[in-house]
């Protein structure tokens, strides 16, 4: 297993495809803050909050994420292309809550069009237009995992 900010991984050095097809197979998940599923679990079920769902996804290639979005994004850089756009995996961190200034929530870039993320305010785990994170009040921006190496 990789630990997030720690080891050195390429891409390349886990499976992609299995965890974005993963991603799309938990739509409409229901949401609760604090709940996560195994690491590594290919079919869970029952309630999953945002950061848990960042986990849980990673988990599946072997890539170790703490739980919370605040511990999160200190295991993770910015995107560092300014020519190119964020890619899949890629994850979004936002403060919700202003003034709090505080990170407390993250999603995942699903494809170019789409990000996956649990949302309390949907109950669930929904698909949401990409276009619409990025001009989310409190969006931070978007973050890959440190370590990866493109």
């Amino acid at each position: 297993m990789f630990e997030a900010g720690k080891d050195k991984f390429k891409w390349g050095d886990y499976d992609r495809a299995l965890v974005l097809k993963a991603l799309r197979g938990v739509i409409g998940a229901p949401y609760l803050l604090g709940g996560k599923w195994p690491d590594g679990e290919k079919q869970p079920s029952g309630p999953i909050d945002c950061s848990g769902l960042v986990r849980w996804a990673f988990s599946i290639s072997n890539v170790w994420l703490p739980h919370g979005s605040f511990e999160q994004i200190k295991v993770c850089e910015p995107w560092p292309f300014k020519n190119r756009k964020a890619e899949p995996l890629c994850l979004g961190f936002a403060d919700l809550h202003p003034p709090a200034g505080v990170v407390d929530h993250v999603n995942i870039i699903l494809d170019e069009e789409s990000v996956i993320e649990a949302r309390a305010d949907y109950g669930a785990v929904i698909l949401r237009p990409r276009e619409k994170w990025e001009h989310q009040l409190g969006f931070k921006g978007w973050y890959r995992v440190r370590g990866t190496i493109v």
